[in-house]
């Protein structure tokens, strides 16, 4: 089981296989498949989201 990291971030946009946050200024483009249920419906540009993501994503993107 992977372990999961929780980050705070501003929602931009998604795709269907990944989701873009801005995180410290910058944005940040996270695969789907690395998101504990990835589910934006009704998440709207600029909005305030949790995500819990993998930690060797997290730590890849410099997240954490």
């Amino acid at each position: 089981m992977p372990r999961y990291e929780e980050i705070s971030c501003e929602f931009v946009c998604e795709t269907d296989l990944a989701v873009c946050v801005n995180e410290g200024g910058d944005d940040v483009w996270i695969p789907k498949s690395q998101i504990n249920e990835p589910d934006f419906k009704g998440v709207e540009k600029g909005e305030c989201i949790s995500l819990e993501i993998t930690e060797w994503i997290a730590k890849e993107k410099m997240l954490i």
